[in-house]
């Protein structure tokens, strides 16, 4: 994008927490937490279950990668991934408003919940696998 982004953070660093880019609209959120995975989980499924583009590679946790056809200010693109993580079942939800043309999706997603999967466990000091 070429466009200034404003960055908003929250939450509290041991147990969950939130990021967002915006400008007029959100363009990117992604939310954590080590609490409620399942039930996460079972909500994005129910959610976006039908508008799954592709399920997570078996190494990365459970969830999925989904396109809800939405208008961009609505976060169409959505991926949602459960992991663990040492004693703890961390779960992250990223949408965001729009892909590049000429860009894999569902690619770019897997790619993006590795990095943030693993930093997760850089900073929590824990080894990611899937469940």
């Amino acid at each position: 994008m070429s466009i200034p982004l404003e960055e908003n953070k929250d939450g509290v660093p041991t147990t969950h927490g939130g990021c967002l880019l915006r400008n007029e609209y959100t363009r990117f959120s992604l939310n954590w937490s080590i609490r409620g995975g399942d039930n996460a989980l079972d909500l994005a499924q129910e959610n976006f279950g039908r508008r799954r583009l592709a399920d997570l590679p078996p190494d990365l946790g459970k969830g999925l990668i989904a396109y809800t056809e939405g208008e961009p200010r609505t976060g169409p693109y959505v991926a949602f991934i459960l992991f663990r993580c040492g004693d703890k079942r961390p779960w992250m939800g990223i949408d965001f408003s729009e892909v590049a043309k000429g860009r894999n999706v569902v690619a770019d997603l897997v790619a993006l919940l590795r990095i943030a999967r693993d930093r997760f466990g850089e900073i929590h000091r824990c080894s990611p696998e899937a469940m």
